[in-house]
């Protein structure tokens, strides 16, 4: 299954300046719950913002530039191919181009909306969500002010 998670604010921004403009430890627990013992999927500017591997997953990079301590791969749809051999529970965490090339091979869509609205230049929104392809089926709170909208592949 191939599934893809992220964090945006109301406005659908989930960066800005290369960075994620927002910090909720509930989300971060949820994405970590996610994706845990899985593989995660992510593009080289995503990997560098993180700083490091992320621990008791498959970490695998996105790149032309090749890394000695992760798996990468120069496109998503290669990854796809040799790692869907391996792990059947993948996660595609970042950044834009990843999760729009990643829209035409997702199962799943799991979004944490926050109540930030994110103003200025250099903004990076996640891509639109097609209705013929992807509904909601589930919509619950995570913590005081944060929504988690589950999108299923139709």
């Amino acid at each position: 299954m191939i599934n893809m998670i992220a964090a945006v604010s109301r406005n659908g921004v989930i960066g800005k300046d290369n960075q994620i403009p927002f910090s909720y430890s509930e989300d971060m627990k949820h994405f970590k719950e996610r994706t845990i013992n899985s593989t995660v999927i992510m593009g080289r500017k995503t990997y560098e913002s993180i700083g490091r591997i992320l621990p008791k997953r498959n970490n695998v990079i996105i790149s032309s530039k090749i890394y000695s301590e992760v798996m990468s791969y120069c496109t998503l749809k290669s990854a796809l191919i040799n790692i869907n051999d391996l792990d059947d529970n993948i996660w595609l965490i970042g950044g834009s181009l990843i999760y729009e090339e990643g829209m035409l091979y997702c199962d799943k869509i799991i979004l944490t909306i926050t109540p930030d609205f994110i103003e200025g230049e250099n903004l990076i929104k996640f891509p639109w969500i097609n209705p013929t392809q992807f509904s909601i089926t589930s919509v619950s709170s995570l913590g005081e002010v944060l929504q988690v909208v589950e999108y299923t592949r139709i």
